[in-house]
């Protein structure tokens, strides 16, 4: 750290059905467009997007898991050390909310109970195709956040992350991978994009 100002990395995963769209959200939020067209993804990729908060520079290291069945298996190893898991549905398809209650929610229990730190929120996406705002009932005894969002719209995209931002900002994080680092020796672009698919 110098002169007061930090550089903070902020591991979040986006865990999630394949189809529900973690890929576009993660895509809205760095490139600022809607991809047209989508391939599931494979294993995982990854997407980089910074932003100021409360005199932090936030780095936002995001892991967009895939959601097929084969690769379930390999998530405890993507939500190791992680700040922030964003557990994603579809709106439109209410068995993926089931997908939430009875899968997503469970295979992160443990790793949370250690970790009682890290942020869950619960996100509903393709808000767009629906006529009004759902009222989404999860349950679960866990400390979770619920947020409905467009990806291909952006309604409320910025805005979950604006959210995110304010509480990280506030937060000590753990450094075990040394998250701390000087303002001065980062590129001054705010955001990016890295082997997504």
């Amino acid at each position: 750290m110098n002169n007061g100002k930090e550089y903070v990395k902020i591991k979040v995963v986006l865990l999630g059905d394949t189809g529900v769209g973690k890929s576009s959200i993660a895509q809205r939020l760095v490139t600022k467009k809607f991809p047209n067209e989508m391939q599931s993804t494979i294993g995982a990729s990854f997407f980089v997007h910074t932003t100021h908060k409360n005199g932090k520079l936030l780095k936002y290291e995001i892991w967009d898991t895939a959601g097929q069945e084969r690769y379930k298996s390999i998530i405890p190893i993507y939500i190791r050390n992680a700040h922030v898991i964003l557990i994603t549905h579809d709106l439109s398809h209410p068995q993926t909310i089931n997908s939430v209650e009875n899968y997503w929610l469970p295979s992160i229990r443990s790793y949370i109970d250690m970790h009682e730190d890290t942020l869950v929120y619960v996100i509903g996406n393709k808000l767009d195709k629906l006529e009004k705002d759902p009222y989404t009932m999860i349950d679960t005894n866990l400390d979770i956040n619920l947020y409905n969002v467009s990806a291909k719209t952006g309604h409320n995209i910025e805005e979950l992350f604006t959210e995110l931002s304010e509480k990280m900002s506030e937060k000590e994080i753990d450094d075990p991978l040394n998250n701390y680092y000087s303002l001065d020796t980062i590129d001054s672009k705010t955001s990016g994009l890295c082997c997504g698919e």
